[in-house]
This record gives structure tokens, sequence and C-alpha cells, in this order.
């Protein structure tokens, strides 16, 4: 009985070599994916305000002018939709929330000049996900997003009042 255990240890397991794939030894390097991981930085973990990482490959642009005129549209588009979602409509009065979704646009407009990457790119690829180079933009619309969080300061109530 030991006989036959050492000669089927000896013999092995060559199930993997029968199709013609060796195993994968222990020592060899990780081969990345390309499918979006649950961390990706995308619209949503701007939207949540969730860590995340720049892991986005978008294809070189042939025409900067063009991508950096999408990459401006899809932040105009995106954070507008952001800046009117985030709010929470049962605590504030109409008034306010045009006040701050005016105010949180305003500080988009300021921030987002960073954001059309010099058309070499675009700012997220197919799937969603913000390129590393647009680590920038997105930590600049991620403030101006997340400052709708905040109450108004007086001062800023104030100010608001003053002008027409």
């Amino acid at each position: 009985m030991v006989f036959v255990l050492l000669a089927v240890l000896a013999a092995g397991d060559d199930s993997f070599y029968k199709a013609g794939v060796p195993p994968t030894p222990l020592n060899a390097p990780p081969v990345p994916s390309s499918a979006p991981s649950t961390f990706s930085c995308s619209v949503e973990t701007l939207r949540t305000s969730q860590t995340c990482v720049f892991d986005g490959r978008p294809a070189e642009s042939s025409d900067p002018k063009a991508q950096a005129a999408a990459n401006m549209a899809f932040v105009v588009q995106v954070t507008t939709s952001l800046c009117k979602s985030r709010l929470d409509e049962s605590t504030l009065e109409p008034a306010e929330k045009d006040v701050r979704t005016k105010a949180c646009m305003d500080r988009v407009k300021k921030v987002s000049a960073q954001c059309s990457a010099g058309g070499k790119t675009g700012i997220v690829d197919a799937e969603g996900r913000f390129a590393p180079g647009a680590k920038g933009c997105y930590v600049s619309l991620a403030e101006a997003i997340q400052r709708l969080d905040l109450p108004r300061m007086a001062s800023e109530k104030k100010k608001s009042a003053e002008t027409p």
C-alpha cells in the first residue's frame, strides 16, 4: 500500500501538461487585468465621495482640439447633474437649493480648466474610469461638489443677498 502511494506521488499529476498549458509558477509577476476594478475612480465614486484608484486607460486622441472640447463637455454634463442631485431637497428651501446649486456650478467652472487634459487623451476611458492624468481634475471637481455638503456661512448668505 505504501509502495503504491509513493509511486503515485512520484509520477505526479500531469493534467495541466496534457492540455499543453504549463502551471503558472508562484514567482511569476501578476498579469494586470483591463477590466474595471471595484476601486476605479468613476462618476459614481465622484458622486459618493469614495476613495478610488485612477486606473483608466483612455485612447490617445488624433484631434487635440476636439478631444479637449469633448472632455469639457463631459465635465459640464457630469457636474451639472451632480450639483443638482447632491443636495437633500427635504432639508432645503427651493431658493436655498438654487443658490447652492449655482454656487457649485460656479466653483466647478473655475476648476474645470484643468480638465481638458490638453486634448491628448480623454479624461475617462470607454468603461467610465478616470485616467491617471485626470487626477487633478477629479480632485478639483470632488472638492467643488463636496462643498455643497457644508452649510453656508453667514457671510456667504449676506454676500448672495447683496448681489442681484
